[in-house]
């Protein structure tokens, strides 16, 4: 499992790649994201989760690993926009 330590989040990732089928054969991806010490608190189906605990995430199939990879990468390109300034009216 590969780790990304941030100031107060933790990111965890596993995945054994492309297997070429769907849930049942194909790729299985997790994420793990835990709280530590910070201000971000997790709501899942609307529970609250408490600080310093985890939220995982888990992917079956080679089409949700490419579908995850896709979307990461835009909201990774949404929220830098968002920090530089642009898309200032798309802030909710």
């Amino acid at each position: 499992m590969k780790n990304f330590q941030g100031l107060c989040l933790t990111f965890n990732c596993e995945t054994n790649g492309y297997c070429g089928g769907d849930a049942g054969h194909g790729s299985n991806t997790t994420i793990i994201i835990t709280n530590h010490n910070g201000d971000a608190y997790f709501k899942v189906n609307e529970t609250e989760i408490n600080a310093d605990e985890s939220v995982k995430l888990n992917f079956k199939g080679d089409w949700e690993l490419q579908d995850l990879i896709n979307g990461l990468k835009q909201i990774t390109e949404y929220l830098e926009n968002n920090l530089t300034g642009e898309n200032n009216n798309e802030r909710n």
